[in-house]
């Protein structure tokens, strides 16, 4: 793999570590003499700065690579997946056609 005319080191592709930020990419290059928990908070530092920045019109919130996929799981964790009205159709079908009435579903 070569690295991206964009990377902003010349460091060997194997000790580059690439993040896509939504369409914005960044690269860390991780030094041999920098800890782990250096990188850590380098990275962490850049990404709060990459949620502070200026919004565009109308948005309330810059989010970062698996934001709004965690704030889903939280919501459904705790709510559910929601099954649209086509899906619930099908399901009753199956069941009564299979003569599970015996089970009830949410949406009757």
């Amino acid at each position: 793999m070569e690295p991206s005319p964009h990377t902003l080191s010349s460091a060997h592709p194997s000790r580059i570590l690439f993040l896509q930020l939504n369409q914005f990419p960044y690269c860390f290059h991780i030094q041999k003499r920098e800890r782990e928990d250096e990188t850590r908070k380098k990275a962490g530092e850049i990404i709060r700065s990459v949620r502070n920045s200026q919004k565009a019109p109308g948005c309330d919130r810059i989010y970062t690579a698996g934001e709004k996929e965690w704030d889903i799981w939280q919501q459904r964790k705790n709510s559910g997946v929601p099954i649209n009205e086509s899906v619930q159709k099908e399901m009753t079908e199956v069941r009564d056609e299979l003569g599970l009435t015996q089970y009830k579903f949410p949406w009757e």
